[in-house]
């Protein structure tokens, strides 16, 4: 049997994972108003579209390597951070 086998994750262009990063990034639920500012709505679908195409290619760690959290925990201004 060719092809993925479940579970595989599938290749992504650097490209395609740096458009997907930048649109977590802009749509990441602002702690002020609880939601995205664009959309007004927590994890709105454009966030969690480009988190699920992170997740099955394999590259969400690519994600996490560059971010940076204050000393209370939390994830600073434009920034993402796992949970």
């Amino acid at each position: 049997m060719d092809g993925p086998y479940a579970g595989a994750s599938k290749p992504m262009p650097d490209e395609l994972v740096r458009h997907y990063r930048d649109t977590l990034t802009a749509h990441a639920d602002d702690p002020a108003l609880g939601a995205c500012p664009r959309c007004e709505r927590s994890r709105c679908d454009e966030w969690r579209w480009a988190y699920e195409q992170l997740v099955m290619a394999g590259r969400l760690e690519d994600l996490w390597a560059g971010t940076t959290t204050t000393t209370t925990g939390r994830a600073r201004p434009g920034t993402v951070r796992r949970t």
